[in-house]
């Protein structure tokens, strides 16, 4: 049916306004067409991007695009690994999502999925507590989470998408829906890891919800990062490096000693 008939769509509903739409004709396309992985470049030419502010414009986005027959495509901190999400239909970058609460009782934070990890983590510092997450500032924080996400504190705390208790998002119907342990809970279950390449979650997440936070020392780091290099680089000693770390970190020497932990 065209973009027209899309732009159309969003304009008659009179609730919703000032939504940021960019077409292949705005200044600022040819930069947020794709993402940091330029492997896929060349293939990376959406209809349209999209930047809601609000999970009624994203509601808007996703009926207007089932009706017109677009594809559409929810993106974060734009570091997909093999660089071939959002090629072509609509893409709802949900970068605006930037909202942070914390609930000390419950130990837990509910997170916009707009953010990045840089942003979460210093966000999450302010008030004591730590996620396990990876090691880029920049990477958005629900990418992150929908395939996994291993960093610095994954050996003491576990991945990121261990803490993951809830999340909500707009479905393919344009519907709002909040998933957990006893709603949709195959919806949280896909999310804690299932990927998040191409098509693969069934919806736009608009918000995380994180529990089984780290609280965090005063004045104290919580983890350390070592660099070993060593000469000549063989298999032989590799391996017997590899399992020098496991025998030395796995031992009862080690195992309740604070600084081990946290290496």
């Amino acid at each position: 049916l065209g973009i027209a008939t899309f732009q159309q769509c969003i304009n008659e509903e009179t609730e919703v306004t000032n939504l940021s739409l960019m077409t292949a004709f705005d200044p600022d396309y040819e930069e947020m067409r794709g993402g940091r992985n330029r492997r896929n470049a060349h293939k990376q030419f959406p209809h349209m991007i999209v930047m809601p502010k609000s999970v009624a414009e994203v509601s808007l986005i996703v009926q207007c695009a089932k009706t017109t027959g677009y594809h559409i495509c929810g993106r974060n901190g734009r570091h997909s690994y093999d660089g071939s999400t959002c090629t072509n239909g609509i893409v709802v970058d949900v970068s605006n999502f930037k909202s942070v609460f914390v609930d000390h009782e419950s130990n837990s934070v509910k997170l916009g999925a707009g953010l990045t990890i840089g942003q979460a983590v210093m966000a999450l510092d302010k008030y004591g507590y730590a996620l396990p997450t990876g090691t880029c500032a920049s990477v958005g924080i629900t990418g992150l989470t929908l395939n996994g996400g291993q960093g610095p504190l994954s050996r003491l705390h576990g991945l990121t998408s261990d803490h993951l208790s809830g999340l909500e998002l707009v479905n393919g119907e344009g519907t709002h829906v909040v998933a957990n342990s006893t709603e949709h809970s195959d919806l949280l279950w896909l999310a804690r890891g299932g990927g998040s390449v191409g098509f693969h979650y069934p919806g736009i997440i608009t918000s995380l919800h994180f529990s089984k936070l780290v609280r965090v020392p005063n004045n104290e780091p919580i983890w350390t990062r070592a660099k070993i290099r060593f000469s000549p680089p063989t298999v032989e000693n590799a391996m017997e490096l590899l399992h020098g770390w496991q025998s030395f970190f796995g031992g009862e020497e080690c195992r309740d000693d604070s600084l081990c932990k946290h290496v």
